[in-house]
């Protein structure tokens, strides 16, 4: 391999490897009981140790079925029980060992399927940088199910984008990405609660097409609805399996919808999550980044009240930081906004248009978590731990933000470096005191 093509390599790869041989080892250097951490030699659920991992490992070996069950769902602990079977280690080494491993495969296919869906290498560097360097990526080496979530989802979106893609004729390699895109489904409803979420993100996503492109959507309406009802046929297989297991075990086959009681959830609107989570900071981002991308792309459409939509763009770094502010800034703010010519209409008309599929791909992932904003928002009356998780743990925050990126920030960010420069470096402080408070049991779940 020649020194240019290995200087590509560390250029593309830089994040990761700033992960791998910064982040970590400077946390480890601030924290050394980190070590003790990722080795599983600490594993105290009443100090936070491993936490969710505790749960996993308890049903992976048959023991605490009860309120477990009904909110830990069965196929990381299928893979833990299987991987513990075939390595001669402790099964909390095992476990963190494997999450972390799949985590690394995670973001070496993520970095691929964003390559498919932007053509600029800036965009693909910057959302890849922004996913690799998370504050959430330190549960990709907890032995929580972030790292396999994350893989089964990369590999989802490929395949929706390869059955876009496809030609028509090409019936085989459908067929064939058809039924990895139904299987992957299945997975992921085995892997974490998301058959609320995949609902409503399909009928929100179709809806959303047919209301506001109704013409533009007719060339590919047909593979929509078809990718649609795959994701559907296999979401309610994987989550009928599970129920299937629960009611064998004694439970009720919606368990886990009666037993949120038991973890302390009701339903209620709490307009005081709207000024603050309760919790991290990273949990209010959570709730807002997601409408913020929506607002983004509802401007772009020839809709009513488009100066309530850009609000969040006058002052987008303070909106970032804290969104209620930046958007209050926003709406007391003197600055007119501009009337736009009929060229950069027509422009942003032409966007839309040229999007194509993609659009569909944004719109499902973005609604996507817009869906556990709105869970954790309605039903978490203390507060709205967890949503930073949700959000920014998962591919599909990201996968919408690479569209938006290429097309939708041309009349609404200014600055687009700095501000992009600003939050990585906000997020790589952010996950590097992650890295240190797990390292004393005191990362918040």
């Amino acid at each position: 391999m020649k020194k240019k093509e290995i200087y590509s390599y560390l250029i593309d790869f830089a994040p990761l490897i700033f992960l791998l041989i910064i982040i970590i080892p400077v946390a480890i250097w601030i924290n050394p009981q980190l070590i003790s951490r990722f080795l599983g030699q600490t594993s105290h659920i009443s100090q936070y140790g491993y936490l969710d991992l505790e749960h996993y490992i308890d049903i992976a070996q048959g023991l605490k079925k009860e309120s477990y069950m009904t909110a830990f769902f069965p196929l990381w602990p299928f893979l833990i029980r299987q991987f513990n079977h075939s390595f001669n280690l402790d099964i909390y080494k095992t476990s963190i060992f494997a999450s972390s491993i799949f985590g690394i495969i995670a973001f070496i296919v993520s970095r691929y399927v964003i390559s498919n869906l932007t053509s600029k290498k800036f965009i693909i560097s910057t959302t890849w940088a922004l996913y690799v360097l998370s504050p959430m990526t330190v549960f990709f080496f907890a032995g929580y199910t972030e790292p396999i979530f994350a893989l089964q989802s990369w590999i989802f979106f490929l395949c929706i984008i390869r059955l876009f893609s496809s030609p028509e004729q090409d019936n085989l390699s459908f067929l064939a990405f058809s039924i990895v895109l139904l299987f992957i489904s299945i997975g992921l409803a085995l892997t974490r609660p998301i058959l609320i979420q995949t609902i409503f993100s399909t009928f929100a996503t179709i809806s959303s097409l047919l209301i506001f492109r109704n013409r533009q959507l007719q060339r590919y309406l047909l593979r929509v609805i078809n990718i649609s009802f795959i994701i559907l046929l296999g979401t309610i297989i994987g989550y009928s399996i599970y129920g299937s297991i629960l009611t064998n075990e004694g439970f009720r086959f919606f368990e886990p919808f009666y037993a949120q009681e038991v973890w302390n959830k009701s339903f209620g609107i709490r307009p005081i999550y709207l000024l603050t989570s309760r919790s991290s900071l990273i949990d209010l981002w959570g709730l807002y980044y997601p409408l913020i991308l929506y607002a983004s792309y509802l401007s772009c459409l020839r809709v009513k009240f488009k100066s309530l939509l850009i609000l969040p763009f006058y002052n987008l770094p303070l909106t970032l930081l804290y969104p209620p502010i930046g958007i209050l800034w926003g709406a007391f703010s003197k600055k007119i906004v501009p009337s736009k010519s009929e060229s950069n209409l027509q422009r942003e008309t032409t966007i839309l248009n040229d999007l194509g599929y993609l659009e569909f791909i944004f719109l499902y992932a973005m609604f996507f978590s817009i869906s556990h904003s709105s869970i954790c928002f309605l039903t978490q009356p203390d507060y709205m731990r967890s949503l930073g998780r949700y959000i920014f743990g998962q591919p599909y925050f990201y996968v919408a933000l690479s569209i938006y990126l290429e097309n939708f920030t041309i009349n609404h960010v200014n600055h687009k470096k700095v501000t992009i420069f600003a939050s990585l470096l906000i997020s790589c402080l952010y996950l590097l005191k992650n890295f240190v408070e797990f390292g004393s049991a005191r990362l918040s779940p």
